[in-house]
């Protein structure tokens, strides 16, 4: 598989039309309205600043998903940029910056009341720091250690590595064995033992009274199948294996 460079950069700029589209649009709503005088009016009815604020951004809301759905397709369909993850983690992920970057917007819009001066201060805020300090133009760990320590409060960082990952290193499978392997010991802090003899770790465990599951795809009883408040043991290979 070539490594061309289409592959890298198109899954980040999914990031960056999320961004502008969210935070530029978001930006506009209230500003909009004092600019417009309509904003006593808005003030005058009988909605609370919650209902409010959701009625303002659940259309963008939507706008920024069908943007995501129509980028991830524009990118598989057209320009053939691999995708081995799962949908359902990207949609995740994308709910959640979309939550991150509207709420930028949103803010900004109630602090400035002139669109010019609002939509500034968005691209300022959001498409500058998803460009330059997410990774997705430059390399993080070729930054200086400065700016890479900045990079960390810089939301964009996150979701430009996580789309990358889904569509070019096929991450984030859940049911995938490997990672029941990796997420074992590290979120669900379980006890864990290594042998190179399975027969001799299975007898021993079947004498102590202990019910054996595995993670691998042969296995007769799958992982979430498994009564796990009995006593239990979960059986997980090598890398080799799965």
């Amino acid at each position: 598989e070539d490594l061309a460079s289409r592959d890298f950069i198109i899954p980040g700029l999914v990031a960056m039309i999320m961004a502008l589209v969210g935070a530029l649009l978001t930006s506009l709503t209230l500003s909009r309205e004092w600019e417009r005088g309509t904003m006593e009016l808005l003030i005058s009815t009988p909605v609370t600043s919650v209902e409010l604020m959701i009625g303002k951004l659940l259309p963008y809301f939507a706008i920024g998903l069908a943007d995501a759905a129509f980028c991830v397709a524009l990118a598989t369909g057209w320009f053939g940029v691999p995708f081995r993850g799962h949908v359902a983690t990207l949609f995740l992920t994308t709910l959640l910056f979309l939550a991150v970057v509207l709420g930028i917007g949103y803010a900004i819009s109630a602090s400035i009341r002139s669109q010019i001066g609002a939509s500034q201060v968005a691209l300022l805020f959001t498409m500058l720091p998803t460009a330059i300090l997410s990774g997705f133009s430059f390399p993080i760990d070729q930054m200086p250690a400065v700016i890479r320590a900045i990079t960390y409060v810089v939301y964009a960082r996150y979701y430009v590595t996580i789309v990358k990952a889904v569509f070019l290193k096929g991450s984030a499978n859940p049911n995938h064995p490997k990672c029941l392997r990796a997420s074992a010991g590290s979120i669900c802090r379980l006890p864990g033992a290594a042998a190179s003899e399975e027969d001799l770790l299975a007898a021993e465990l079947e004498r102590k009274g202990v019910r054996l599951y595995a993670a691998l795809p042969r296995a007769d009883t799958l992982v979430s199948e498994a009564n796990l408040k009995e006593s239990c043991a979960l059986v997980i290979g090598s890398v080799a294996n799965g």
